[in-house]
C-alpha cells in the first residue's frame, strides 16, 4: 500500500474509468471521492484532466470551444475536490493536425493555454502542462517557446523524466527549460 511507503499525495487520473467528472457528477459524490482518498492518508495533489479528445489547435472553432468547455468542467471538478493543480496536454499527436500549419497550431495552443491559465488562476488552481512524446510540441525548442510565450505566472511545466528522455533531451535541459515555471518533476525511470 502506498501509505505504508510514506507517500503523502496522489495525482488522480481524470480519464474513464477513473476520476472523470461524468462518473462523479454531484458535489456529494465528489466529496465522497475526496474522503475515500483521504481515508488512505493521502491528499490529492494534482489532476490529469481528460480534455475529451478535442484538439486545442483544430481548424474548427467549435472543437476549440469544446476544449475550453471540457477545461471548465475539469476545473470545476478540481475546485469541488480542492485539487490545487490541473495537468493538461496538447491533445493531438506528435505529427499535429492534418491541414493545420505548425505555426498556426502553435499560436492556437499558446492562446488557449494563456486563457486557461487565467481561468485556473481565478479558480485558485495551478495549470500544469505536461509535454509528452505522444503529443505535438514536444521538442525542447517548442517547449521553451510555449512556456515563454504563454508567460503567465499560473502556467507551469510538468517534467516527467521518462518523457523528457523520450523527447530527446537531457533531463537537466528539460527542467531548466521551464525556468522558474517548472513545478512538478515526475521521476519515472
Amino acid at each position: 500500500m502506498l501509505s505504508e511507503l510514506k507517500f503523502e499525495g496522489v495525482e488522480l487520473s481524470g480519464f474513464k474509468p477513473h476520476a472523470h467528472p461524468e462518473l462523479y457528477p454531484t458535489k456529494k459524490e465528489r466529496r465522497d471521492l475526496k474522503s475515500l482518498v483521504e481515508s488512505y492518508g493521502f491528499e490529492i495533489c494534482g489532476y490529469a484532466a481528460d480534455m475529451g479528445g478535442y484538439a486545442i489547435a483544430s481548424n474548427y472553432e467549435e472543437e476549440r470551444r469544446m476544449y475550453e468547455k471540457m477545461f471548465t468542467v475539469n476545473l470545476d471538478f478540481c475546485r469541488d475536490l480542492d485539487i490545487k493543480a490541473m495537468r493538461v496536454d496538447t491533445v493531438s499527436g506528435p505529427k499535429g493536425i492534418p491541414g493545420v500549419p505548425w505555426d498556426v497550431a502553435m499560436r492556437r495552443v499558446i492562446e488557449m493555454f494563456k486563457k486557461c491559465a487565467k481561468m485556473a488562476e481565478d479558480a485558485g488552481i495551478v495549470l500544469v502542462w505536461e509535454f509528452e512524446p505522444g503529443f505535438m510540441f514536444n521538442k525542447p525548442s517548442e517547449i521553451i517557446r510555449i512556456v515563454k510565450e504563454v508567460d503567465h505566472p499560473n502556467f507551469k511545466l510538468m517534467v516527467d523524466t521518462c518523457h523528457a528522455h523520450c523527447c530527446g533531451d537531457r533531463i537537466e535541459s528539460a527542467i531548466s527549460a521551464g525556468d522558474n515555471r517548472c513545478t512538478i518533476i515526475e521521476d519515472s525511470r
